[in-house]
């Protein structure tokens, strides 16, 4: 199997969110999951597209800038209403992607061709990580996202409070 087959999407759904990450392998579809639990593991992005920096892709559904919530609460400090866990191990601050030659990470960013902005941000993790789950919630899955039957057409949802 190749590693583009093994790349999956996460949907993370809560009371006023829903969050899609790109690029891992998610552990379990069904089941509950704890704010900073292993959710799964970030793919070889690099085998893929070499090169660019290795990146969750992280969405709001309404394709609202997610930015803000991904300022994690990194103990000792108490978490903060609107702040997810950290979502990548090596990433404690979950730092957004800059700029390489498959394009910029920020929310808002031009895409290749003219087609559109960036309606997510990408989260560096690099390749083979521990992503952990940003708030608690009940997963189901899987679910598809790009809706092109590609190996990263895959996922799962965390329906839960957002704490």
């Amino acid at each position: 199997m190749s590693a583009l087959s093994l790349v999956a999407l996460v949907s993370l759904v809560s009371t006023g969110y829903c969050v899609k990450l790109v690029c891992i392998h998610p552990i379990r579809y069904h089941g509950q999951i704890q704010r900073g639990q292993h959710l799964g593991r970030m793919l070889p992005m690099q085998r893929v597209f070499p090169g660019i920096v290795s990146h969750i892709h992280v969405e709001n559904c309404d394709h609202s800038d997610p930015t803000q919530l991904l300022t994690p609460d990194v103990p000792p400090f108490p978490q903060q209403d609107g702040h997810w866990a950290t979502i990548c191990s090596g990433n404690p601050t979950n730092e957004i992607r800059g700029c390489d030659r498959y394009g910029c990470g920020y929310y808002g960013a031009p895409r290749k061709n003219g087609k559109g902005k960036h309606s997510g941000v990408d989260v560096i993790c690099a390749d083979g990580a521990t992503v952990y789950a940003p708030f608690s919630g009940e997963l189901s899955g899987p679910i598809k996202f790009f809706h092109n039957g590609n190996a990263i057409d895959d996922g799962v949802k965390i329906s839960g409070s957002g704490k």
